[in-house]
């Protein structure tokens, strides 16, 4: 520093923050005052005389000399910015504030390097951000509750249809996007996270400006001042649109894959009718001609039987069709939810996969009577041919191909859900890939055979119907279970409970069987069957509230029956008791459950007395004697 200076000025110097100097306009320091050394790298004392302009950054040289060329002409330059390079290399960002007389610049300098790093992290935020929304169509928004204005980012204008460069909409305009079905969701969402300050999450439909219908997904959570106020809801938007187009494109893909790998069954199933349609009709016309010189009875009745096998030939054909309509139906009409018998739609895809399901007694149906419900036909179909293939590939690809067998059945659980199983008894998954077979592109069939999207969209089209699907495999047994909800005006929904349980009374003596029925007629609606293996199938299509069985019996044995109905319903693990002249012992398998057991012979008031505790959901184990 000169010694010209007064101490008194330098003092005062001191005292403000920044960095002085002096220079001539040929780009030379001719005094200095501050840390110049810690901002360049060089002591203050050899600044001096050096050239300033040999530390500016290169991109910004051409700006300080036209900054030094408003200074020559007497003008100020206030808030000038530009970049400083260190001995070092380090950038350091210098804010200037000068002015000129005649030879000298005379300036104050002040180090932004931090706030301007600052402005450049958050502005290569914002372009990543807004780079981000723009790929993933991702906006954000604010909702002011005080003044309640809303704040809108750009790409949440694009989302609903709006040039960004119009006002920001009121609340009332902003709400008037929202499809009118799902307005009040919005509103519940809004209000709960009010009154809790929880965070919300939900999809909805907007309506863009143009009247196009967009898909999207809202997350939101409640803003706090530091008095710990609530005073606004900030949240995002994602567009769901293309992604929604995209999953029913795929789900379409994956229909179609469906129908090809049908395609050889389906041929062959309307093939053969149409074969026997054909003859039969040529010979038919051949009788014809002959019809007045044979007995007319005779060919009165033969002409019968060949039109009777014509006719069911063209039903089937048409049946077959109609179930194939069905199945592509959604390709063309869009997604159309109906009121359907989901009986029915399991029907129509054993009808399509009829010729692969050449089992006989190794393929076993049971529907049970079961209310309607509200569904995509098309998509159900599509779901239930999926999993009949698979089971068939499963049963297929075992090492005992003649003992595959398929069973699929559909009932009413205890929580008025509808239930939708197919099973196969192949090899089952392996436990350690259980959780794997719903993920995407997740696959375990050769390469050409899957291509691991099958059971991935199946979960997601049980998911849009607002049910569940799960995997139940072992070694030899493997389960698909579909849960699906039923309609909220259902009558099976809304009825209340029934007065009087339903309760299956099983023995190979009739006379037994209608006489233990008798017993029970004011406890409940009794069923009887003679018959073990009818039992149980009727047991197993449409769940009974109770069991009553005798023990010994031909075809199955209480104990058998009874393991039986607790391994394909858990339901039965609380409503089986047995009945015997013999011990309760006698043909108990090593590893049976505890059953409540009634010895014969019992009286009237001993099996009430059993019934209604069992009811009642009293499942202690009881032995008479």
């Amino acid at each position: 520093m000169s010694s010209a200076t007064p101490e008194s000025i330098q003092r005062t110097l001191d005292l403000v923050p920044g960095h002085f100097c002096h220079a001539n306009f040929d780009g030379e320091f001719t005094w200095v005052h501050g840390d110049w050394e810690e901002l360049l790298g060089v002591p203050a004392d050899q600044l001096v005389g050096r050239r300033f302009l040999d530390f500016i950054h290169p991109d910004d040289l051409e700006a300080t000399v036209e900054a030094m060329s408003v200074l020559s002409r007497g003008e100020v330059v206030s808030d000038f910015t530009n970049r400083y390079l260190r001995v070092d290399g380090a950038v350091r960002w210098l804010r200037w504030q000068a002015r000129a007389d005649a030879s000298l610049i005379y300036a104050l300098a002040t180090d932004v390097t931090e706030s301007m790093q600052r402005d450049l992290e958050l502005l290569r935020a914002n372009r990543i951000l807004k780079l981000t929304g723009e790929i993933a169509r991702v906006g954000y928004w604010r909702l002011d509750l005080q003044t309640q204005s809303v704040f809108w980012s750009e790409q949440t204008y694009r989302i609903h249809g709006v040039d960004p460069a119009e006002p920001v909409p009121s609340l009332e305009e902003a709400v008037a996007f929202y499809h009118p079905d799902d307005r009040p969701m919005v509103h519940e969402h809004v209000e709960a996270a009010l009154k809790t300050g929880e965070p919300f999450a939900f999809e909805m439909r907007l309506i863009a400006r143009g009247g196009e219908l967009r898909h999207v997904r809202s997350k939101g959570v409640v803003e706090r001042d530091h008095r710990g106020q609530t005073v606004a809801i900030i949240g995002i938007f994602q567009d769901l649109t293309e992604e929604r187009k995209l999953q029913r494109e795929v789900r379409d893909a994956e229909r179609l894959s469906s129908l090809e790998t049908m395609a050889s069954s389906i041929a062959h199933e309307i093939n053969n009718p149409l074969q026997y349609l054909n003859a039969n009709l040529t010979v038919v016309r051949e009788l014809v001609g002959e019809i007045r010189s044979a007995s007319p009875v005779e060919l009165v009745e033969e002409l019968d039987q060949i039109l009777s096998d014509c006719s069911h030939g063209a039903q089937q054909v048409g049946r077959i069709v109609k179930d194939l309509r069905q199945m592509v139906r959604g390709n063309r009409s869009g997604r159309v939810v109906e009121s359907v018998d989901l009986a029915h739609l399991v029907q129509s895809a054993l009808n399509i996969t009829r010729c692969q399901v050449h089992l006989g007694d190794r393929l076993t149906v049971r529907l049970a009577p079961i209310p309607r419900i509200r569904a995509v036909p098309s998509e159900l179909i599509q779901v239930l041919l999926n999993l009949l293939t698979n089971a068939l590939q499963a049963i297929d690809s075992s090492n005992y191909p003649d003992a595959g067998a398929i069973r699929v059945r559909t009932f009413l659980d205890q929580n008025q859900f509808v239930i939708v199983e197919v099973e196969d008894n192949g090899p089952g998954v392996p436990e350690d890939l259980q959780r794997k077979v719903f993920e995407p592109f997740f696959t375990t069939k050769p390469l050409g055979i899957g291509h691991g999207l099958g059971l991935h969209i199946c979960r997601g089209i049980v998911a849009e119907h607002d049910g569940d699907m799960t995997l139940d495999s072992r070694p030899g047994r493997t389960i698909f279970r579909i849960r699906l909800p039923l309609p909220e005006d259902s009558d099976s929904a809304r009825r209340a409970p029934r007065g009087l349980p339903r309760i299956l009374v099983v023995d190979d003596d009739p006379r037994v069987a209608r006489s233990t029925a008798r017993m029970l007629r004011k406890l409940g609606e009794c069923q009887v069957e003679t018959d073990a293996m009818t039992a149980l199938e009727v047991a197993l299509a449409d769940p009974f509230d109770l069991v009553v069985s005798d023990v010994m019996m031909p075809s199955l044995t209480g104990w058998e029956l009874a393991a039986r109905l607790l391994a394909e319903h858990e339901c039965y693990r609380e409503r089986v008791m047995l009945m015997s002249g013999a011990a309760p012992a006698a043909y108990r398998p090593r590893e049976a459950p505890d059953l409540p057991f009634l010895r014969k012979p019992f009286g009237t008031q001993a099996l009430r007395d059993m019934v209604e505790r069992m009811l009642a959901g009293d499942t202690g184990a009881v032995v008479l004697d």
